[in-house]
Order: C-alpha cells, then structure tokens, then sequence
C-alpha cells in the first residue's frame, strides 16, 4: 500500500513536470511569432510564474524516486544508474539557460514601450540557445520515462538516452541553421520599408 502510494506521487509529479514543460514549449513558440512587445509580457509572465509549479513537481518526482528505490531497488540497478545521471546532467539546464534568458526577455519587455519588437528583444527571443535547451529536455525527459517503464539493460539504458539527445539536437538543428530573417519574416518586411524610405 505505501509502495503505491509512493508511486502515484512519482507518477503525480512526472505529469506536473511534464505539463509545465509542454506549456513552456507553447510559450516560446508563440514568443517567437510575437511582433509586438504587448504580446511577448503576458507569455514571459506566465511561463515564468508556472515555474513554482515545474520545481515543485520535480522535487516530488525525484523524492518519491528515491523512495521507490530504497524499497523495491538498489542505486546500483543498471537502469537507475543511467537514469539518475542524466538527471545530474540536465538539472543545471533550467536554471542556467532557460530562467535567466526568459527573465532578460521580461525585464526588457516590460523597460519596451509598447509597439513592435525592439531589435535587442527581438534577438533575445530568437537565440537559438533557449528553445535548443527546452528541446533537449523534452526527449530526455522522456527517455528517462520510457527506463522507468522498461526497466533495460545498462547497454540498452545508454543507448535510449543517447538517441533521446540526439533527437533533441536533430530538433534543435533548423534553428541553428536558419538565417535569422527567415525566422523572423516581419524583420525582413522592416528591413525593406528602410531600404525604400532611403
């Protein structure tokens, strides 16, 4: 009975880190289609705000983790080994790339009058890094999901995370790659009014 009890809070924290994650991705895809900073100061509120939420579900998530392996496992099953260092690994990735840039992006908007996008904003939201940290933990997110599920090999643990993070970076790539007007048409339609005005 306490076993399932303990799992229901794993699962129960799981769902909210995952809800909030689902809802930060949403955000940063409208934040990117933004044209006006009115638009961007609601969006970076809200995601900023649910953060509460994200680091209270991950700190019942990885308690009722460790309480599930003390009763049923041991830290040395192979699974949990890879599991528990991928966590170590992307823990720093919230608060080191995505909190502070999504902070920069509300305290520039809110200093902004309203009207379009000043090119500082514009180029802080477009960063590559941001969306390229949120994509990353998705799949590994739900890589470590699918060991806990599973339950496999250590060889076959590696492997789920390796094609988790390459899958992430696979998803992150067109940002890299794509000339900043491409991402932002509106910039190129501005760029040109200024080229006909001269």
């Amino acid at each position: 009975m306490v076993y399932a009890l303990v799992l229901f809070l794993h699962i129960v924290g799981a769902l909210g880190f995952f809800g909030s994650l689902l809802l930060w991705v949403a955000v940063l895809t409208a934040l990117r289609r933004a044209h006006r900073v009115e638009e961007v100061r609601p969006l970076v509120a809200l995601v900023l705000r649910s953060q509460v939420g994200a680091m209270s579900s991950i700190v019942v998530l990885l308690l009722a983790g460790v309480v599930m392996t003390l009763m049923a496992w041991q830290f040395t099953t192979d699974w949990i080994v890879v599991a528990l260092g991928t966590l170590v690994l992307i823990a720093p990735i919230s608060p080191l790339f995505i909190e502070p840039r999504l902070r920069a992006i509300a305290t520039l908007a809110k200093a902004a009058p309203d009207g379009p996008l000043t090119d500082t904003l514009n180029e802080r939201i477009h960063h590559p890094l941001l969306i390229t940290a949120l994509y990353l933990l998705v799949p590994l997110l739900l890589g470590i999901v699918f060991l806990m599920v599973v339950k496999p090999s250590l060889s076959g643990a590696v492997v789920v995370m390796a094609g988790a993070g390459i899958l992430g970076m696979l998803c992150c790539f067109p940002f890299w790659v794509t000339p900043p007007l491409d991402r932002h048409p509106h910039e190129a339609e501005r760029l040109t009014r200024k080229e006909r005005t001269r």
